[in-house]
């Protein structure tokens, strides 16, 4: 390990900013299938649903729906078809479909034993400058909040929910959805690595404001490392009064691409990522990487979730289709409803186009029963809130029931 001095850190910037910048710009679009693998560590489904049968049962109140909580290990193996074409300049496109193989499975924490199964998810987006689109295929709904209920969905049909949201949006889903973008393994979330060592390197040279030069002298380290034959160069860049940082290696065996991501907080884990590339037509593309995140507590850090994709076929610059953007490409059908949140309207597709929902009236006999169903109304919020309705009538009855007795006795007691 070297720690290289104020005029090579200027020196492997440019250079780095000029290497990865260069392979960056020689994708215009990108096609592929990946194997993915999403594990996530919280809160047991099994654990809940026990107690919320407890809770009806009277043997525990309300206060203790959460209390010692299971923590439980859920594991779901996926294939993403991805799309990716760059349109100019901070205008790409991205389309993900991403299907579940087989059912999440729940085990226990501890022991690593089977829970349950939980059922296939599959889901499909869209990225692109203007907004981000989120469907997922197997999520079915009678009522969305915040929204007048359609005609038709009112009498129990549930059906499928489309999200159009601003595009930043998609960012803070990532690590928790099936949303994957494999061009977020060429920048640090915000900014693509070129960016980031071209912004350092124009701040060290005064070609920005005095305050940002003064802060990259002060926040910057790099070091070059020789690992087995292999030449890395180490960048580190400290915040918050030098409690948080992040650390980076770019490979010069991987074009000089980041290898690898690690934010800590406190000397606490926050995320992790882990890349390698493979040399496609004489780009460097990620084709397996592993993303780690962590739940940051007082005495240490928690794993939270851990997501590894493979890539099994990516070819670049081919030809994509200007319709694969489009909403009415993933698959849209009679009744499924589009919530637009960028101008808070609620649209419905009536088989030829989306149309406003306000005075749409559903023909229930268009729907695809075989993949639309009735609304489930043993799940436990809707037997909650039906259990709940029955309660309203048995109290009413029995105020009217006090009320005729009463008004009874005293009719008959101003007879006498």
């Amino acid at each position: 390990v070297r720690k290289l001095t104020s005029s090579e850190i200027n020196s492997a910037l440019a250079m780095l900013s000029e290497r990865i910048g260069a392979n960056y710009q020689k994708i215009h679009t990108l096609a592929g299938t990946w194997d993915v693998v999403d594990e996530y560590w919280g809160a047991s489904v099994a654990q809940g649903k026990e107690q919320l049968r407890k809770l009806r049962a009277g043997k525990i109140d309300a206060s203790q729906l959460r209390a010692n909580q299971t923590r439980a290990h859920f594991v779901t193996n996926a294939v993403a078809k991805i799309w990716i074409r760059k349109a100019g300049e901070g205008n790409d496109e991205i389309r993900s479909d991403y299907a579940e193989s087989e059912p999440t499975t729940e085990h226990d924490a501890v022991t690593e034993k089977v829970v349950e199964v939980h059922r296939k998810d599959e889901s499909k987006t869209i990225r692109t400058p203007e907004y981000f689109i989120r469907f997922p295929l197997t999520e079915t709904r009678v009522d969305i909040p915040g929204f007048p209920t359609v005609s038709g969905f009112d009498a129990g049909q549930a059906g499928r929910i489309i999200y159009k949201e601003d595009r930043t949006s998609a960012d803070s889903k990532e690590q928790f959805t099936q949303y994957i973008n494999p061009l977020l393994f060429f920048s640090n979330g915000s900014l693509r690595y070129d960016e980031l060592c071209k912004l350092y390197l124009d701040s060290l040279n005064g070609k920005r404001t005095p305050e940002e030069k003064v802060a990259a002298e002060g926040n910057l380290e790099m070091e070059v490392v020789n690992r087995n034959g292999e030449e890395f160069y180490r960048m580190t860049i400290w915040y918050s009064n030098r409690s948080r940082k992040t650390v980076t290696e770019f490979a010069s065996q991987s074009g000089f691409n980041a290898v690898s991501f690690v934010k800590t907080n406190n000397n606490r884990s926050d995320r992790e990522r882990f890349v390698k590339y493979s040399l496609v037509d004489g780009v460097y593309l990620p084709n397996e990487s592993r993303v780690v995140v962590y739940h940051l507590k007082e005495n240490g850090s928690e794993l939270q979730l851990r997501r590894s994709f493979v890539a099994k076929a990516v070819a670049i610059n081919s030809d994509i289709s200007d319709d694969l953007f489009t909403v009415e490409n993933l698959g849209v059908r009679y009744g499924d409803r589009l919530v637009d949140r960028l101008t808070n309207a609620l649209l419905i597709y009536d088989g030829k186009a989306f149309v406003p929902a306000v005075g749409f009236k559903l023909d229930p006999t268009r729907m695809d029963s075989g993949k639309v169903k009735r609304a489930n109304r043993k799940s436990p919020i809707h037997s909650e809130s039906g259990s709940m309705r029955w309660w309203i009538v048995v109290i009413n009855g029995v105020f009217i029931l006090l009320f005729i007795v009463f008004w009874v006795r005293r009719k008959g007691s101003s007879q006498r």
